[in-house]
């Protein structure tokens, strides 16, 4: 198996952050395929891709909803 290392420049910081959590999530997921749960990695990558922007777009609302809000 080849390991490919990619330096990669970026100002969007989910992004960042995405592509900072791949090699853990690849790491993860061959642990899972090796123990035959029938989890492709693929599959597990693009699922915890997911979520994860999920929850930073969550934040992010919750964020400007908090700051937008005049209290009374």
């Amino acid at each position: 198996m080849e390991t490919e290392l990619k330096v990669v420049e970026t100002e969007n910081l989910e992004e960042f952050r995405v592509k900072n959590q791949l090699f853990f999530r690849v790491s993860l997921a061959i642990k899972l395929r090796h123990s035959n749960s029938g989890v492709t990695i693929e599959s597990f990558i693009n699922t915890a891709t997911e979520k994860s922007r999920d929850r930073f777009r969550q934040q992010k609302i919750e964020k400007l909803t908090q700051s937008t809000v005049p209290e009374d």
